[in-house]
């Protein structure tokens, strides 16, 4: 049975959601990637443990947000795709280019030439194809009765969350076995998108007020907080050594809870009107993108080796925890004026030259039809 369709009027709070998300994703990053874990304090292991969750529920939250949207649309994906392709070779090339300035030269490789396909941006190459589905993905979703959806989201869930999180055990890593990959997970977060944004107002768990979802994101937060310590302290001989942050992939029970309660508080918190502050977080939120492609450019690690090593000094100072915040919002800032000067001059060259191919593309595809 089809759900009746009612007009919305826009909720403004996913766009806050997204700024949120890419915050996340960059505590993650300067956890993961500028400190050694097995350096750090006692007391700074388990904030960073608790940290390294962020960047998967940021991703989670990007993808649900999409199949929020997405579903409903008709419109050619062809556009957004050669955008995105064009975003990530900016970024990319401004990566080289500072690379070269700040270690003197660069090494041109065959994977040079191959930035999305080879995944160096690995989120945006999933969610490229996942464009590139779409139309088949909304069309299998909007012929999909509510019952049918729900029992296909459960399943999945059991096969990609509930049972890699128990034989992850085995093995010391949530992300295993043969059937899981992020790409069919992110397939699934756009699946459960899709499911909240048609269902929320008649289904049973959804229907639920913010409060529930507060109190249910405070309740996932502690259960991650007890696994973070649990794990901290259990060794036993038939199974591997358990990291401290062994639930932090995406498909985690654990960071799916906390992405799920975390998405729906911002659903229901339904931001429909308008206001100064609102239409600067929007206009803010518009640049979540750039900001990732920058922060996150694959050859960071060079140009930022003698930071990494300064950074690492402060494994085991008090003023870690301070400096991972102060440095979050810096990368924020850094990302949003290089993403707001590249919309001003590079993109608007950008669509000069796009309109141009695309009014000569159909008008030899009308001459070919007269």
């Amino acid at each position: 049975m089809e759900v009746k369709k009612v007009e919305k009027q826009r909720n403004y709070s996913l766009d806050l959601l997204r700024v949120v998300a890419i915050l996340m994703i960059i505590i993650f990053h300067i956890c993961y990637k500028a400190l050694v874990f097995d350096n750090l304090s006692g007391f700074n292991k388990l904030i960073v443990a608790f940290f390294l969750h962020f960047g998967e529920i940021g991703v989670n939250l990007f993808m649900l947000i999409t199949g929020f949207f997405l579903y409903k649309s008709s419109s050619s994906k062809t556009p957004k795709i050669i955008r995105l392709i064009y975003d990530i070779w900016f970024y990319f090339i401004l990566n080289i280019i500072l690379c070269v300035v700040v270690k003197g030269s660069y090494i041109v490789a065959l994977s040079t030439f191959f930035p999305t396909s080879l995944g160096y941006f690995w989120y945006i190459t999933c969610y490229i194809c996942i464009l590139i589905f779409s139309p088949y993905l909304n069309l299998l979703i909007k012929n999909l009765e509510q019952k049918d959806h729900c029992k296909l989201l459960i399943i999945s869930l059991i096969i990609l969350s509930v049972i890699p999180t128990i034989s992850g055990l085995a093995v010391g890593n949530v992300e295993n076995g043969y059937i899981y990959s992020r790409f069919i997970w992110l397939i699934f977060l756009y699946f459960l998108g899709a499911y909240i944004s048609k269902y929320q107002d008649i289904d049973r768990l959804l229907k639920n007020d913010r409060e529930f979802f507060i109190k249910s994101n405070i309740f996932s937060v502690l259960i991650t907080i007890v696994f973070i310590i649990i794990f901290k302290y259990l060794s036993t001989p038939f199974m591997p050594k358990i990291p401290m942050f062994y639930m932090w992939p995406p498909n985690s029970i654990v960071v799916f809870l906390m992405s799920l309660s975390l998405f729906m508080i911002f659903v229901k918190t339904n931001l429909t009107k308008k206001t100064k502050n609102i239409g600067f977080m929007e206009r803010i939120s518009e640049h979540t993108l750039g900001i990732y492609l920058l922060h996150d450019s694959p050859y960071n690690y060079l140009i930022f080796a003698s930071f990494f090593t300064w950074f690492q000094g402060f494994s085991a100072s008090k003023s870690l925890v301070f400096l991972i915040i102060l440095l979050t919002v810096l990368v924020f800032i850094v990302g949003l004026i290089v993403s707001i000067i590249k919309k001003i001059t590079a993109d608007r060259l950008y669509q000069v030259v796009f309109d141009k191919i695309e009014q000569k593309f159909k008008a030899s595809s009308t001459s070919f039809h007269l």
